[in-house]
């Protein structure tokens, strides 16, 4: 009895001893297979990241941005100043179409646009500068003005307040940003001006621009030339993820202002937020 049990024995060890081998190695090409699986796959999003960057970024070297038409100047002391202080992020003009009577016109689908903000604090100016913002219809009648800070150099995002009216559509705005100072906000250090246009949406891309994520409706505004909601979006993008985005934002300026460029990449370019005040 107790040969036969050591058999038994003898002949389970055997078993285990030639089986052990077989599953270690199906272990171990189990684990190189899904290693391998892994790291493909990592390798795979990190391609298709990268060729997607740069495919939106080839993509918006393409955008043109022809101006809509020209509008009149219908506000005094509006003059597009010559320094780096303040910029709003708007096509340049050429030599020819700087004229002291006009302003290109640049579309938007909203009804609340977007402003992008250049301000560089060159830590002269007078302590109490604040923004005005201004803007008025193709009447001169004025339908908008804020106050509103901004302390720190670097980007800022200044959407229309939508407590106030909408822009219509087909009808030529004239917006301006002065810098200002005194008791009274009654100084004026310098202004920027410019004109846009509410467009109305085309109902197929209306339909193009439901659902999709902010990067898809960039490139639409872009192919349709919808200036300010283009660089507002493309801007955004590039406030909230900057290493992925720079490239891209950095050939929009490029193609549409050149000093605007040689800004940005000389200067790394932070967002800040806007603090509003009380009108005056």
């Amino acid at each position: 009895m107790r040969l036969k049990n050591n058999v038994v024995l003898l002949l389970i060890l055997s078993l285990i001893l030639w089986v052990y081998p077989l599953i270690s190695k199906a272990h171990i090409k189990l684990f190189k297979s899904n290693f391998l699986l892994t790291f493909s796959k990592n390798n795979t999003q990190k391609t298709t990241s990268n060729t997607n960057r740069s495919n939106v970024s080839e993509q918006v070297k393409k955008f043109r941005f022809p101006p809509l038409g020209s509008s009149r100047r219908v506000t005094t002391g509006a003059t597009r100043t010559d320094t780096n202080i303040l910029k709003i992020l708007v096509p340049s003009i050429t030599q020819e179409e700087n004229s002291q009577s006009e302003f290109n016109i640049y579309s938007t689908y909203s009804e609340y646009p977007t402003f992008v903000i250049y301000f560089k604090n060159p830590q002269t100016i007078p302590k109490d500068t604040t923004i005005k913002f201004t803007l008025h219809n193709s009447d001169n009648s004025k339908i908008n003005q804020t106050y509103f800070q901004v302390k720190n150099s670097g980007i800022y995002l200044f959407s229309l307040p939508n407590n106030q009216s909408a822009l219509k559509t087909n009808i030529n705005y004239s917006w301006q940003f002065s810098l200002v100072y005194g008791a009274r906000n009654q100084y004026t250090l310098l202004s920027d001006q410019g004109s846009i246009q509410r467009q109305s949406i085309p109902v197929e891309i209306k339909q193009q621009l439901s659902g999709i994520s902010d990067i898809e409706k960039l490139i639409i505004y872009g192919k349709n030339q919808i200036w300010y909601d283009t660089v507002s979006y493309l801007t955004n993008l590039y406030c909230l993820d900057n290493n992925t985005h720079k490239e891209s934002w950095l050939n929009l300026l490029n193609s549409t202002d050149l000093n605007l460029y040689i800004i940005a990449i000389q200067d790394v370019l932070s967002c800040h937020d806007i603090t509003f005040l009380a009108d005056i």
